[in-house]
Order: structure tokens, then sequence, then C-alpha cells
């Protein structure tokens, strides 16, 4: 058994909200009731992904993983077989059942699945190979995960930040007129849950470079997928934007409308989209 194997403790939800989310904002947690749509219309990550972590950081399954803001597992999952233990962190119950769920049907049993604030957490589960954050980092005290983070990391273990774009920042003319919609109901700013997205960040690179992790790399995949207005409104509803809660009692009024655009654009309601993935691979150099 590997000498960093975390020991189980009492897991506990840590109250609060997330950075940057409106202090009077209601909802703790911005994905609250959101995972079955998370995890049945968010798009997968393409086998490329998974292939550069593989290359890049010389997957062989040993080792520990560590997935940040893991939702239901979308990279935890796949990567599992690339470690020989893996801690998946979440501050979501609901989407960590989902992905105990996942991981159960495909046989997956060497993942360890946590409700917890990374913030708090992260120095007590160990060090690791790797730590992954797949459109999570965002929501978390950048400065701090880093910090945190470089100091969990084995000496040249790394860093993979991946970044996405939801529908309401596509640039298919099909995704602007569902905004539109979007914001016909719920108004010009982007949610967040009951409060507002937060607007003003540094980049993801702007943080990095006041931290210590060396060996920047920037690698853009892009992969082709295809939507359905089925789907499409089921990725709306996975999103702390146009979550289903959002509408109330207008909800039929903004599905009928969403349908009746979409469809005036192209009549057998069929999509496509080309998917940009942004990785960013940071590693921790032992000091010389």
């Amino acid at each position: 058994e590997s000498p960093n194997r975390f020991t189980p403790y009492q897991i506990h939800l840590v109250s609060g909200l997330f950075f940057g989310i409106q202090k009077d904002m209601p909802d703790q947690y911005p994905f609250n009731g959101l995972d079955p749509y998370y995890l049945k219309y968010r798009p997968f990550y393409p086998a490329a992904l998974f292939q550069l972590l593989k290359e890049k950081f010389s997957l062989d399954g040993t080792g520990r993983l560590l997935d940040l803001g893991t939702g239901t597992g979308e990279l935890a999952i796949p990567l599992s077989r690339e470690f020989q233990e893996v801690v998946a962190i979440d501050k979501n119950p609901e989407m960590i059942e989902e992905g105990k769920r996942k991981a159960e049907s495909e046989g997956i049993q060497n993942i360890t699945w946590l409700v917890n604030s990374v913030e708090q957490t992260i120095q007590d589960l160990g060090s690791f190979r790797l730590i992954t954050a797949g459109s999570s980092l965002h929501w978390m005290d950048r400065e701090l995960v880093l910090q945190k983070a470089c100091e969990a990391l084995e000496n040249n273990g790394g860093l993979a930040i991946i970044s996405g774009r939801s529908i309401w920042n596509g640039t298919e003319e099909w995704q602007k007129k569902v905004i539109e919609v979007v914001k016909k109901y719920l108004g010009e700013e982007r949610r967040a849950g009951s409060g507002l997205y937060p607007a003003h960040q540094k980049n993801h690179m702007e943080v990095l470079r006041k931290s210590k992790f060396q060996d920047v790399q920037v690698h853009k995949i892009i992969s082709p997928h295809s939507w359905t207005i089925e789907t499409i409104l089921g990725n709306l509803y996975s999103t702390s934007f146009a979550s289903k809660h959002l509408f109330g009692q207008k909800l039929k009024n903004f599905e009928s409308e969403v349908r009746k655009e979409l469809l005036a654009m192209s009549p057998i309601g069929m999509f496509q989209e080309q998917i940009p993935r942004e990785i960013i691979l940071v590693w921790k150099r032992e000091s010389r």
C-alpha cells in the first residue's frame, strides 16, 4: 500500500461562498441540483487531452492524482487507470455522488471521493504526482490553491489546468442566439446561481506568474461536437448561469422560445461546434 495512501477522516461540508460570488447570494454552491444535467449534457473531454497528459507527465499507472473541483469525475474517472490512487474533491455532495455511481458502474475502485473545500483540504491529503483542475480553478482562491498545490506535489510533479468555453461565450451563430434568449429572461449580466459571475478576474497565466511553478506550457485542443436542441437545453441547465430554477414559472416559455429560434436556424435541429480547450501545464522543480 502506498505510504501516501489517504486515511479516511470525517468528511464535512464547509460553509461559505465561492471566491468572487456576491456575498448576498443564497446559494452556497451555484451548481446545486445540476448533477444529472452535468453528467449527461456536458461534452466529454477528448481523447487527445488524456494522451497529452500521459505523454507530458509520463503517466504509467503509478503515483497519485488529485483532481480539484472534480464535479462528476470527468477527469478523475478517465485518468484513474493512469494512477495507483486518485483523490477527487468537490464542494457539491450531489456531484460527488454522481461521480461515485459512474465510477462504480465502470468497476473503478481506486478513487477516493471527498466533499470538502479545496482551499482547506489540500494540505491534509499527502503528496501527488499530478494535480488537475478542469474548468474549476476560476471558482477558487487561485493564489492560495496554487501555493498549496505546489506544496502538495512531488518534486518534478505537475499541475494541469484545463479551460473550455461555454455556450455563454461561444462564437457560433446559434450560440449567440441562445444567449440572447437567456439574457431576455435572466438579464444582461451572467448569473452564477442567484448571484452574478465575477466579471473581472486575472487570467490563469497572470496568477501563475506569481507562483512557484516553472516550465509553463500552453496547449490548444479543438474537438468537433454535434448538438441537438435537447442537448443544448440540457447543457444550459447544467450551468450556473441558466439552471432551471432561475427561470421559475417562465421556464416553459423560455424553452419554447429557444426551440423556435433554433428551428428557424436549422429545421432539422442539428448544430455543430468546434470546441476549443486550453491546457496549461506547469511543473514543480526541485530547488538547486
